[in-house]
């Protein structure tokens, strides 16, 4: 009984860190492939995603969340990628994100 619990609970342990991104950048286009990079929308969601307070999740506070030029980075994988779109579409006036 203990392992089966032992085994549900690693797999929501991974499910929610599956979705957890080192990496990420705000897009000037629609689609994924073949993106560009928008500076500085990705600039401007890395500042605010740095600033995020909504919980006790990983994903709604990233510490170590730095702008490098390029990208958002995050060593211990603070980044959700829906949360850090939404940075990107509906407060910085990207249109898309990509994350690793």
């Amino acid at each position: 009984m203990q392992l089966s619990q032992v085994a549900f609970l690693a797999t929501l342990v991974v499910g929610v860190m599956a979705d957890m991104h080192h990496v990420a950048a705000c897009t000037g286009t629609d689609y994924v492939w073949g993106s560009d990079i928008n500076s500085e929308a990705t600039s401007c969601a890395c500042w605010n995603y740095q600033r995020r307070n909504t919980g006790n999740n990983w994903w709604d506070k990233c510490p170590d969340c730095a702008y490098d030029g390029t990208y958002c980075n995050s060593k211990f994988k603070h980044i959700g990628g829906d949360e850090f779109n939404y940075y990107c579409t509906k407060k910085c006036g990207a249109k898309n994100s990509i994350a690793d």
